[in-house]
């Protein structure tokens, strides 16, 4: 059937929207344009090129780990956009598939999986929550438990794009409420699309340690620089 399927639509890179012609989630002309993270990064935060960042060493954040699969550019960062921006929700399932074999040890690691999540007036607008799209399919694939009211936002904040380090963690100081009853004793891994300073995965990080979470883990499909 899938393939009968495939003759009548075609699979195309979500990258390029060209049609595949081997198999794989990308294009090879897409897929040459992803960065893997090098392997000196941040034990904590995830930073590249530095075993444990200046920030980390000032004040370590409130997860025990973030991590990323690539950093941010090229076609991953174009397919990102369009999955968040241009009402492309099916991409999330392409990502969750690039980056399944980066979560792993992740995923064995925790006990639960958790996206964070938009505020309600931004998931009305966009009419799906593209972190809680790319964490389903991996808690799947892994057999582990997804949650995603394990943490909520109970205020809105205003877009983090454009905000240096220090607007960013005052911009979504406080903008999170973990919920006991959904994530206590448990080793939560929050999933997302794009880590950049952290300053929100470690909102949301604090708020589920604060709710009784066991301990707490970061994983998103990219790392800005």
């Amino acid at each position: 059937m899938e393939s009968f399927l495939d003759l009548l639509f075609p699979p195309r890179c979500p990258g390029c929207r060209e049609i595949l012609v081997e198999r794989g989630v990308f294009c090879r002309s897409c897929r040459e344009t992803f960065i893997e993270l090098s392997a000196t990064r941040c034990r904590l935060c995830g930073e590249p090129e530095v075993e444990l960042c200046s920030h980390c060493r000032g004040q370590a954040p409130p997860f025990e780990r973030a991590d990323a699969a690539f950093l941010h550019g090229g076609a991953l960062a174009e397919t990102i956009h369009r999955l968040k921006y241009e009402d492309c929700p099916q991409f999330a399932r392409h990502l969750a598939r690039l980056v399944l074999g980066a979560a792993r040890s992740h995923l064995e690691w925790c006990t639960l999986v958790a996206p964070i999540p938009l505020h309600p007036s931004r998931l009305r607008g966009r009419g799906y929550d593209q972190a809680l799209l790319l964490a389903r399919p991996l808690a799947k694939a892994a057999a582990r438990r997804l949650e995603p009211r394990a943490v909520r936002r109970r205020r809105h904040t205003a877009p983090q794009v454009g905000r240096d380090r220090l607007a960013r963690t005052r911009n979504v100081a406080g903008a999170f409420v973990g919920v006991p009853k959904r994530c206590a004793g448990q080793r939560v891994l929050l999933v997302d699309d794009v880590l950049t300073t952290g300053a929100t995965a470690g909102e949301a990080a604090l708020a589920l340690r604060e709710a009784g979470a066991a301990a707490v883990r970061v994983f998103t499909i990219a790392r800005a620089e």
